[in-house]
């Protein structure tokens, strides 16, 4: 009859596509088990068991409409009821037979490189009322100096030089600042044609991620904001993972999966800082955004990258209009910078395309999108709009290959 088992969990998107079980459009949920719901608290510190649940879209909307009585015609209502963002996650509890064939959807361990198990959907519906405690992060604020040898670096780091690549990972986002010693990932996320099962499966003839990553002796990581895309190598790649001394995302934002056993305690929520990473010349200035709407996008960590006079930004999912009317004046200030390199907002989608942010002589705009069939992403208004700006626009899609690119 199959074994029966019941989650707790966020959405994490009701508009995926599901990589196993030949697509179709999904809910995705993070959850992690009925014991782990109840019994952990933010006291404990140690960490939970997260798994990935995909299930059918369809399926979840007939039993939100059967638990909320809601008539054929107002589908709509069931869509609103699944819309979240970050800093207001809903609870909800997933019922399933595992076991049955592959009926409605399937899961995995975040963490993990372990085949999907599918299920039947049982039930679906929203906690009302009742919140969850998981293991809370600790917080950073403050400067983190990489300059010296303090975190492992050697004692001539000041002479060393830093230097910002971005990466082909189809419709995700991912890029490092390196010295040839010490690496700070900015996201390290992946998306179509970058898939799992091509990731795991051995499929990529170049993996320059892994490449740079193991030439490194310590890796830091930044993750802009919550969304799967901007982090799925972290969970897709032990080497690189157990190679992060400390991973930092924006404070009262974290994704539930974070809370994952294996990353937990490398998890620091900040507000904000300063990189220094050689003296006074080079640096990572990072700031938590302030946003005038509350959604996943805006809930973000916006950083820019300073060497020998260049400039780069990386504002992850974060578009330019929307810094003018961020409550803190740091984000607003970016308006008035000029750049040698930008890695364009939200994979070059049609709202990236207002407001682009000045460009310097022969400044370089990299578009990360992928060949996902319903963002049609980057978008050709705003390959135009950074064109028309004065930057050299640079992209591609790499199907079975992850390659890095020269920024500064």
């Amino acid at each position: 009859m199959g074994e029966r088992l019941v989650f707790f969990g966020n959405i994490e998107t009701f508009g995926a596509v599901k990589e196993y079980q030949k697509g179709g459009r999904c809910v995705r949920l993070f959850v992690v088990s009925e014991k782990d719901y109840i019994n952990n608290s933010p006291e404990n510190g140690l960490g939970v068991s997260v798994r990935i649940l995909e299930v059918s879209y369809w399926e979840v909307r007939r039993h939100l409409r059967s638990v909320r009585s809601i008539s054929a015609w107002e589908w709509s209502e069931v869509d609103d009821l699944m819309v979240d963002y970050i800093g207001h996650k809903h609870w909800y509890r997933v019922e399933v037979v595992k076991g049955v064939g592959k009926k409605h959807g399937y899961t995995y361990s975040v963490f993990s490189g372990e085949e999907p198990e599918y299920f039947e959907l049982v039930s679906f519906e929203r906690v009302d009322g009742v919140v969850g405690e998981l293991p809370s992060f600790k917080n950073h604020s403050g400067a983190l100096d990489l300059s010296g040898d303090s975190e492992g670096s050697s004692p001539d780091a000041k002479l060393r030089n830093w230097c910002a690549h971005a990466f082909y990972v189809g419709q995700g986002m991912c890029s490092l600042i390196s010295d040839g010693v010490t690496g700070v990932f900015l996201d390290i996320g992946a998306g179509t044609p970058i898939t799992r099962s091509k990731y795991l499966g051995g499929y990529l003839h170049n993996n320059d991620i892994l490449r740079f990553a193991e030439s490194l002796s310590n890796l830091y990581l930044i993750i802009s904001h919550a969304d799967h895309d901007h982090w799925r190598i972290l969970a897709w790649d032990s080497k690189i993972r157990n190679k992060i001394v400390k991973i930092f995302v924006p404070a009262g934002a974290k994704s539930l999966a974070l809370s994952d056993a294996s990353v937990n305690g490398k998890v620091f929520e900040t507000s904000g800082m300063n990189i220094i990473l050689s003296g006074g010349s080079c640096s990572i200035d990072v700031y938590r955004s302030d946003p005038s709407r509350k959604d996943d996008n805006g809930e973000c960590l916006v950083s820019i990258f300073r060497v020998n006079g260049k400039v780069a930004l990386f504002p992850g999912d974060y578009v330019y209009r929307r810094f003018l009317s961020d409550r803190n004046s740091d984000i607003v200030d970016i308006t008035s910078l000029d750049f040698d390199a930008v890695v364009v907002p939200h994979h070059g989608d049609k709202e990236s395309s207002f407001e682009v942010v000045s460009a310097k002589k022969d400044a370089v705009a990299f578009f990360s999108a992928g060949n996902h069939r319903g963002y049609r992403h980057p978008a050709s208004v705003s390959l135009n709009e950074h064109s028309m700006s004065g930057y050299c626009v640079v992209r591609g899609v790499c199907a079975n290959a992850i390659c890095g690119f020269f920024l500064v």
